[in-house]
């Protein structure tokens, strides 16, 4: 009997197991064909993708580029659950030459340098001649997604267009539109020298609005930004606008990030400067933070952090970790804190085990005082 299964089961797995990679066929039953239905991908170069494009005449002109890496989870979750989708198979395979480039490989790296990919996944739309026609950041939901590509498909959404119709018009209304694409794109480098420029021809009451506010957030984000120090040095002026807590809010965490980058190795030193040149410009950002947030206690300690990192004096930070002093803080700053020293390379080991003890003993004598209270 298991003489007669064995061929048999042999058989049913061969029909019903088929190839599963992209573009080839999956099943073959009784002489029909089941191909895949998801996105295909073109296994080539990218200049190959480039002179296929132009040479069809009936087939796509424009070119889906998946710029992604391999650590990138949102990355697979595309190449998992969205593009193996019929419906968006469909519609990619109909509007373009679609490729998957790692950006980290081969030429992935020249792609990503020529077309200031900055996050992942990147998805760009290039014309025939390898232009950028407009580009996605992030996936997301399949019917969401393919909108998202529908609009960036259309050379009137471009960036390109959308500043050459700001300089036609230089009007509100298509700065907004323009910033609202170089958002979208995730340029912020050109967000940031165009919001400089804008506040030199724009009346403090509309450069400084609710309107430019969300790009604004984006930009002073960055410590180094041309925005941040214009902010810092008209600071009165936008505190009137936009309001003082909500500004120092986002400069603060801004300023605190560009500590935790420093301390933790993070942020790399501009050909422009030496290590020193670097190290004394960013400890001189960090100390604008008790200017902007005086009302909080940690950002001495982030002060602290980054002049002794700037001076190799890293084994004098753990100095730092008091914890009757820490204690005082709110729980998410003190958090932060923890968190930033523990992961500076030559922090003494000892240091923070002992602070961790004292920690704990005082939270336990904290609760045991508090119960006694209730009592």
């Amino acid at each position: 009997m298991a003489k007669v299964l064995t061929p048999l089961l042999s058989l049913l797995f061969t029909l019903f197991i088929g190839v599963s990679s992209f573009g080839q066929e999956r099943l073959e039953i009784k002489g029909e064909k089941e191909k895949y239905e998801g996105v295909i991908f073109f296994e080539g170069s990218l200049d190959e993708a480039l002179e296929l494009a132009q040479k069809s005449k009936k087939g796509p002109k424009l070119l889906f580029v998946d710029c992604y890496t391999t650590w990138c989870g949102p990355c697979a979750v595309m190449a998992n659950t969205v593009f193996p989708l019929k419906r968006v198979g469909q519609f990619l395979n109909r509007n373009f030459i679609n490729l998957k480039i790692d950006m980290e490989k081969g030429e992935g790296i020249e792609i990503a340098r020529q077309y200031k990919i900055r996050a992942f996944p990147t998805f760009l739309i290039l014309d025939e001649d390898g232009k950028e026609v407009n580009r996605i950041i992030g996936g997301g939901n399949p019917d969401k997604f393919i909108e998202k590509v529908k609009e960036a498909m259309l050379p009137a959404n471009s960036v390109g267009v959308l500043r050459e119709n700001y300089i036609q018009n230089p009007i509100l209304d298509n700065a907004l539109l323009y910033l609202k694409g170089l958002n979208s794109s995730r340029f912020l480098e050109e967000m940031d020298h165009f919001l400089v420029d804008l506040s030199k021809i724009t009346a403090n009451k509309k450069f400084y609005s609710e309107e430019l506010w969300p790009y604004i957030r984006s930009v002073i984000a960055n410590p180094q930004s041309q925005l941040f120090d214009l902010f810092i040095e008209h600071k009165g002026i936008s505190d009137t606008y936009l309001g003082k807590e909500r500004v120092d809010k986002e400069m603060a965490s801004a300023l605190k990030n560009l500590a935790r980058s420093f301390v933790h190795k993070k942020l790399e030193v501009p050909d422009s400067l030496t290590q020193d040149q670097f190290h004394s410009m960013i400890v001189s950002k960090v100390k604008l933070l008790p200017l902007i947030s005086w009302n909080d206690l940690s950002t001495l300690y982030f002060v602290k952090i980054a002049e002794l990192y700037a001076k190799g004096r890293v084994d004098q930070i753990a100095s730092l970790l008091d914890a009757e002093k820490f204690m005082e803080l709110d729980k998410s700053n003190r958090t932060v804190l923890e968190w930033v020293i523990s992961k500076i390379d030559g922090v003494p080991k000892e240091a923070l085990h002992n602070y961790y003890l004292e920690k704990e003993r005082l939270l336990k004598k904290e609760v045991k005082i508090n119960s006694h209270f209730i009592i």
